[in-house]
């Protein structure tokens, strides 16, 4: 197996924004601390790698793994600093992992660690995978399409979730 490939970490800041990254009692939603990740991991594509990355290798990057630790929060009026390491493994060239660590500006405080890997290819062996490669390649796009359609109305419709105005498309 050949080794993984570290590449040079980017370092990125991002100010609070309290109308998008907070909840009502003020808080900074976790869920947008992938955001954080995302936007770093996106800027460090760009500009801090040995490869060049491609528009569409940036756009098309799907997480095929992601490990995430939080150890705490950042106030409204603060900064977060995102450090992100790139590793892309030599037989695997679709595939690019990520280091980040997250830290407040105030006080360099870690408040998260994480970890994915992204591909801009799907895994082979997916079952919707195969069956829209299938359907693509069969220049049936309207099948695709509406395969995909009918797959979310039955997901909606035995989940118990849906609302009568889906329903009432089908």
């Amino acid at each position: 197996m050949a080794p993984d490939r570290p590449h040079r970490a980017l370092r990125d800041e991002l100010r609070i924004d309290i109308d998008r990254d907070t909840n009502g009692a003020g808080l900074v939603y976790f869920a947008n601390y992938i955001t954080f990740l995302d936007r770093a991991e996106r800027e460090a594509m760009r500009t801090n790698s040995r490869r060049a990355f491609t528009e569409a290798d940036i756009d098309n990057r799907a997480v095929q793994h992601r490990r995430v630790a939080f150890y705490g929060n950042v106030a409204t009026n603060d900064r977060v600093r995102t450090r992100v390491r790139l590793f892309d493994h030599e037989r695997r060239p679709s595939e690019v992992a990520f280091h980040y660590e997250v830290r407040r500006a105030g006080d360099g405080e870690l408040i998260c660690v994480s970890e994915a890997v992204k591909s801009s290819q799907p895994r082979r062996g997916e079952p919707m995978h195969e069956l829209w490669t299938y359907l693509k390649d069969k220049k049936y796009f309207f099948l695709a399409a509406l395969a995909a359609v009918l797959v979310v109305a039955l997901m909606l419709l035995f989940s118990g979730s849906g609302s009568p105005f889906i329903y009432s498309l089908f």
